[in-house]
């Protein structure tokens, strides 16, 4: 068991992550590039997959900060239990809410003898497994993460474990990713993929394997080596990026036609670890002083701009489409506005309350006692 220890490393970059991570989640949900004509959802999806970063960084993160969290707790599994147990338990009260604003329209347009139990309970269980509404999706691949990276640790598998994960990842890339190019020439691939049940499949392993597993896993890793990766030279690490990244963008371009949701991309790994890189070493002591404000405004821009977007469009009686530069960018500001005040009213609450508003590392240029 690790010592226990109240001190914990404060990383500004990270804190910059958050903050610009949560914005532009929120700009592409007000206004997304397809609102206004110029490019096609799909073209949207499928060029920017290489880029599409933001979420696979998350995971990095996280895992990183839990594993340094339950490192220096003085109960590593307590430390866990109570992370998950906490954002697990918001995630089910966002799907249950779902669920009702989904079942009140059904029950006044069609009545009660138009839903089963079977119907309501199908909803709960898909809403909970692929999240209600898609910026919630990465949640439960999140938490399973975390979960099965902590045992791996615990049982000291992590390592061996890695083959069999990177494994995964590349079966995800066949199923919803660019190897998926490859794989149709395979007799019957085609029509083993088009069966219902097995794009399901498909979803739920790039969710929780392709994603959540992945990226949660090379977060510990790095935590785990944190000093062997802050050595890494960024130049070589941003020349893989480059190759990997053009070479993946002309296999979208001139590979097989792609439909549906963003391909799972190679070159995510390398630009995400050259991402974090970057977060690890950049320092800044200004921030210093607010982080805990903006991580907490940054979780509040993260899990509240949707049902925010909802309430003014139904408010303002405007719809999402199509796009209007100037309406998505009046919308835009609302909505950070809106997220900010949020913010000091929940930093507020809990300041009366003697909480703190998020529990945040000592930074790395002076240690202090974690709040």
């Amino acid at each position: 068991m690790n010592p226990p220890t109240t001190t914990r490393r404060y990383y500004p970059g990270i804190t910059l992550f958050k903050v610009c991570g949560a914005i532009l989640v929120v700009l592409a949900h007000v206004a997304p590039l397809w609102k206004y004509g110029a490019v096609s959802q799909v073209q949207t999806l499928k060029y920017m997959a290489p880029f599409s970063i933001v979420v696979p960084c998350f995971y990095v993160v996280s895992g990183f900060l839990v594993c340094t969290g339950w490192m220096r707790a003085a109960n590593p599994r307590s430390y866990l239990k109570t992370y998950v147990a906490r954002i697990g338990s918001l995630y089910v009260a966002l799907v249950l809410l779902y669920v009702v604003r989904w079942l009140l329209p059904e029950l006044a347009d069609h009545g009660v003898s138009s839903l089963s139990a079977l119907a309501i309970g199908k909803r709960i269980v898909t809403d909970f497994l692929f999240g209600p509404e898609a910026f919630l999706w990465f949640v439960p691949a999140l938490l399973l993460g975390l979960v099965v990276t902590y045992w791996l640790v615990q049982k000291r598998l992590l390592n061996k474990a890695m083959p069999f994960l990177a494994v995964g990842f590349l079966l995800c890339m066949c199923v919803n990713g660019t190897l998926r190019t490859a794989c149709a020439a395979i007799p019957g691939y085609a029509e083993f993929t088009a069966n219902k049940w097995v794009q399901y499949g498909s979803v739920l392993l790039t969710n929780y394997w392709g994603y959540g597993l992945t990226f949660v896993a090379l977060g510990v890793m790095i935590a785990k080596h944190e000093g062997g990766f802050g050595g890494i030279r960024l130049a070589p690490l941003a020349m893989l990026c480059a190759g990997l990244t053009l070479a993946e963008l002309v296999a979208l371009r001139y590979g097989a036609a792609w439909s549906g949701r963003a391909p799972l991309c190679l070159s995510v790994v390398p630009n995400s670890l050259l991402l974090f890189r970057g977060m690890l070493g950049w320092q800044s002591s200004a921030s210093a002083q607010h982080h805990q404000f903006w991580n907490l405004f940054s979780a509040v821009a993260y899990l509240g701009h949707y049902p925010l977007l909802q309430v003014d469009q139904l408010a303002l009686g405007v719809g999402s489409a199509p796009g209007d530069t100037l309406r998505d960018t009046l919308t835009f500001l609302a909505i950070l506005g809106e997220c900010l005040a949020c913010t000091l009213i929940a930093a507020y609450w809990m300041r009366t309350r003697g909480a703190d508003l998020v529990a945040a590392p000592t930074s790395t240029s002076s240690r202090r006692a974690a709040p």
